[in-house]
């Protein structure tokens, strides 16, 4: 029984390796995979308008797919000078992967595929779990290639490891901008609202970066051990968050950092309000005046139309 887990714990830190020759196991990296284009689609799919978008704009549809699967990869090879479409142009059965579950997630019969992946119950919560176990793997091979492009660079490894490990969500206001969205109907604010994925991939980020090279690692864990320790925080944290539905534990520690390091929030937020007053007179008069105001105010619009009328 000791040998069997003592495999396993090998099996998957060989696996958290950059490399991809490290990976003796391409099933678990075809079930990763899988995973990750399977929720991309999901994501896809549910912001669409309705129903008929997807029937209306195929092309649109696969596009956003495409783009939000390999987010991290387009990213990551435009900041670093890179082919945007090296992956797939090296692995064609990505883009047949992407194509299927395209398929499969908007035009199955009868919605089954959709309405199986779409349920936590059935198999929304077990393929978040495997895409987050090969999401420190991803942030692992952005740090390395981050180091082949620019040596010793860590601001960049930093950069690129995030990038890799939470494309999708960088890639998401142009994705939305693709389907019809403006900018003004919200959901674009990426970078100023991140959400905890984004957070705890760039502190994922920070940490392998700081392990990365080092012959004894950090406290005496390799860094593939490292990798598969994050790993196995990303899953706790995805679990935990979904069934307990709770909010961005970061929060409480940001707002300690923010009013610590840039003061309180609530002095710029009084001269928001201020500058909000002196730019909208009208409005401020109509919201002291109260319900007698609008009432004045409708009467005087309707006895204007009255005169108009006659």
């Amino acid at each position: 029984m000791s040998s069997r887990v003592y495999n396993l714990l090998e099996m998957a830190t060989n696996f958290a390796l950059p490399s991809d020759d490290a990976a003796s196991f391409p099933w678990l990296q075809v079930l990763l995979d899988l995973s990750h284009v399977i929720l991309c689609c999901l994501q896809v799919r549910n912001e669409c308008p309705d129903l008929a978008y997807s029937r209306r704009y195929p092309v649109a549809t696969l596009f956003a797919c495409t783009i939000t699967s390999l987010a991290g990869s387009v990213i990551a090879n435009l900041l670093l000078g890179l082919p945007l479409i090296a992956d797939i142009a090296q692995n064609t059965h990505t883009f047949l992967l992407i194509l299927s579950c395209w398929y499969l997630v908007f035009y199955s019969p009868f919605d089954i595929c959709y309405r199986v992946c779409n349920s936590y119950l059935a198999l929304k919560l077990p393929l978040s779990i495997f895409k987050e176990l090969g999401r420190a793997r991803k942030v692992s091979k952005g740090i390395s290639l981050a180091n082949s492009v620019y040596p010793g660079s860590i601001p960049i490894m930093i950069l690129i490891g995030t990038v890799k490990g939470t494309g999708s969500s960088f890639m998401r206001p142009f994705v939305l901008m693709s389907q019809g969205y403006s900018i003004h109907e919200g959901n674009l604010d990426t970078l100023a609202k991140p959400s905890f994925t984004t957070k705890a991939t760039f502190l994922a980020a920070c940490i392998l970066v700081i392990a990365f090279g080092r012959e004894n690692g950090i406290a005496g864990l390799g860094y593939p051990q490292i990798v598969f320790i994050i790993s196995l925080l990303f899953v706790y944290a995805k679990v935990s968050l979904t069934l307990l539905k709770l909010g961005d534990p970061l929060v409480p520690l940001e707002n300690l950092l923010c009013m610590m390091c840039f003061g309180r929030e609530t002095l710029s937020l009084k001269k928001v309000d201020e500058a909000e007053l002196t730019s909208q007179p009208s409005q401020r008069i109509s919201q002291a005046g109260g319900p007698g105001l609008s009432r004045a105010s409708s009467t005087m619009q309707s006895g204007l139309h009255r005169t108009k009328a006659d």
